[in-house]
């Protein structure tokens, strides 16, 4: 009874009322997700004294449904493994369960950065010692769904190794964390001009899309660095020079 009783409880968590809520940010979204569900998880181990039932599957398939058709549309920009299920139940509830603990911690790691990167910049204001580069509400959409593209593309471009496409999602991870209206330095987002010469030097047309998303990024950091310098942004155009630089 138990059971049954926390399954329903799981399906009356993830209502249309808990996804309207949840936050705007698909960083703090996710791991309000990931919370969710290993607290149902907490709560159905202390009820019932086990840590997966049969009973449970549907409960943790539709968790998992959840966050995945979220994920689709609201990019996490982290490097994640939905799990193989199988038809055994009990074991499919338990490899959804270590699924949201390891996604969690991921994310919370993310988090972590993000404040980080808050507390620095609030400081940095007060003492007036650091220029800001403001992104626009449209120059940050940009750069997210790029980023958002990137992750689909840098995962499913076989050549790449998997050590390579670490670096790759760590560094979109990174990026995305600190895309807020204002940033103390884009260093990092300078270092996808690196990451492009790599991907062309090593994979060719074959990155080519790849490519032509981290152009769309270096394009609107140069914007928003030119913007903020006083400088026309049209007297240089890196992409341009990036793309001159292509082999033939």
């Amino acid at each position: 009874m138990c059971a049954r009783s926390l399954e329903l409880s799981m399906t009356e968590i993830f209502t249309e009322d808990f996804t309207d809520k949840l936050p705007a940010d698909a960083v703090l979204a996710g791991y309000t997700i990931c919370e969710t569900v290993l607290d149902f998880n907490r709560r159905r181990l202390q009820e019932t004294g086990r840590s997966s039932l049969i009973e449970d599957q549907h409960a943790y398939l539709n968790a998992l449904a959840l966050f995945e058709v979220y994920s689709e549309t609201h990019p996490l920009n982290i490097r994640y493994e939905i799990p193989n299920l199988g038809t055994d139940a009990e074991k499919n509830s338990t490899a959804i369960t270590e699924f949201f603990e390891k996604l969690k911690a991921n994310l919370n790691e993310l988090i972590v950065q993000q404040k980080l990167s808050d507390f620095r910049r609030n400081y940095a204001d007060k003492f007036n010692k650091t220029t800001f580069y403001k992104f626009s509400d449209e120059e940050r959409d940009r750069v997210k769904n790029a980023l958002h593209e990137l992750r689909v593309l840098v995962n499913d471009l076989n050549t790449l190794t998997d050590d390579h496409k670490a670096r790759l999602m760590n560094r979109l991870g990174k990026i995305h964390v600190d895309m807020n209206l204002s940033l103390s330095d884009l260093d990092h987002m300078w270092g996808l001009l690196g990451d492009a010469f790599v991907v062309i030097a090593k994979h060719g047309n074959a990155g080519k899309l790849i490519v032509e998303r981290l152009y769309q990024i270096i394009a609107t950091v140069w914007h928003v660095q030119a913007r903020t310098e006083g400088i026309d942004p049209r007297s240089v155009n890196p992409v341009r020079l990036f793309r001159d630089s292509w082999p033939r």
